[in-house]
């Protein structure tokens, strides 16, 4: 399936820029930097970040300053190495969990490491850890719980999301998991996780990337109509009873030209309440910091060198 980047110049406008909404204008300022790390996969911890780096593919340790504290595993296809990780966790002071998903196994760093062959049928491309075990999101848009000796439970299948069966032409999945909730950055979907699945958000997109999943967008390139995955949402916070936080993937225009992303808050019931426009970091790549609200971790290579913690002026008290 191609890819956006491959065929920018042919992707239409309304696939690319954002919801025409009442946004107000968002500051941040930087509270710790690291020059050095390119994320790929983030997680938050206790006492800092995971992060797998892109370009030393490797799983590393930062403190709440971002500065290195730790290496995990390295690189490889042996035992005890990953190939691609596509989720990172903590289980306490002396144990992390990588999920790789080339192949789909389970590895437990630390003391009594292992590592586990999953049986999932299809590619992960999420995992988090939650109260001591690890939920997987696959690009079939199911939901498996493993336990650390790497016995798989399916939770949901596609249909519990409303989709059938069979993918057909549909986009592959690209969902982001946090606690129990799930969301599918395509559509801009985020869905409450448990028995019976209940869509809580949808955020606002282009009529034809509501159903992606089912149909995928085509666009015109030298070798014909191709599909294309995008990605309409980076992230996203539950807030409990105070709703949600959005980060969106689309282009906000700003003045003179800028490239922003747009902030969203949504209330418990899904209703959009506020939005506003990130100034400073154009096109900016991010995940919130869950441990302390109005805080994020960003990264945008074009911009600036490595990763950026800031806080975000008007979303701390929120």
């Amino acid at each position: 399936m191609a890819r956006a980047q491959d065929f920018t110049a042919s992707i239409p406008a309304r696939y690319t820029e954002a919801c025409d909404l009442d946004r107000s204008d968002l500051t941040a300022r930087v509270i710790a930097r690291n020059e050095g790390v390119y994320p790929r996969q983030v997680a938050r911890t206790s006492g800092g970040w995971l992060i797998y780096d892109r370009y030393e593919q490797q799983v590393m340790e930062l403190d709440e300053d971002l500065r290195r504290v730790r290496r995990w595993g390295r690189q490889g296809p042996g035992p005890m190495e990953y190939e691609d990780p596509v989720g990172l966790g903590r289980l306490d002071s002396d144990r992390v969990v990588v999920v790789d998903a080339s192949p789909p196994s389970l590895i437990l760093f630390g003391p009594g490491g292992t590592e586990h062959r999953l049986a999932i049928p299809a590619r992960p491309t999420h995992a988090i850890v939650a109260d001591g075990t690890v939920l997987i999101a696959t690009i079939e848009a199911t939901v498996h719980e493993v336990t650390l000796d790497g016995q798989v439970r399916t939770l949901n299948t596609r249909q519990d999301f409303g989709l059938r069966e069979n993918r057909g032409s549909g986009a592959a999945a690209a969902p982001r998991l946090r606690g129990n909730h799930m969301a599918f950055t395509g559509p801009s979907a985020i869905w409450s996780l448990g028995t019976q699945p209940r869509r809580t958000i949808q955020r606002c997109v282009h009529d034809d990337l509501l159903g992606t999943l089912e149909e995928a967008v085509r666009i015109d390139t030298p070798f014909g109509p191709q599909p294309f995955n995008l990605t309409t949402m980076q992230d996203y916070l539950p807030l409990g009873a105070e709703g949600f936080l959005a980060l969106g993937g689309l282009v906000v225009a700003g003045r003179a030209g800028q490239r922003l992303r747009s902030i969203e808050h949504y209330d418990s019931s899904g209703r959009l309440t506020q939005a506003w426009q990130l100034l400073g970091y154009p096109a900016v790549r991010g995940v919130f910091d869950e441990r302390t609200i109005g805080r994020m971790l960003v990264w945008h290579e074009e911009e600036f060198d490595g990763i950026q913690l800031v806080e975000v002026e008007g979303l701390v008290n929120r």
